[in-house]
């Protein structure tokens, strides 16, 4: 479902899915807010549709996952 550890266990990475490749104002504002309420690092634009969340705790992953949901952010089939 688009979450992976990383190599540090602690840590994992969250692969989220922007279907057709489309990043609108909302998923832009979403990506944002996420970025500050998590503390995330560092995001990675893939050439996949997707868009990679780094170094976060086993609680982020989920929560993050059901607040993408709204902006049609989705991590199903986000596998690598």
């Amino acid at each position: 479902f688009g979450s992976y550890a990383q190599r540090d266990a602690a840590k994992h990475m969250l692969r989220l899915r922007l279907p057709g490749g489309r990043v609108t104002p909302e998923r832009l504002h979403f990506m944002a807010q996420a970025v500050q309420q998590y503390h995330v690092p560092f995001l990675k634009l893939t050439t996949c549709e997707a868009i990679q969340m780094h170094d976060l705790t086993p609680d982020e992953v989920p929560a993050i996952m059901e607040a993408a949901i709204p902006c049609g952010i989705i991590t199903r089939g986000g596998g690598g």
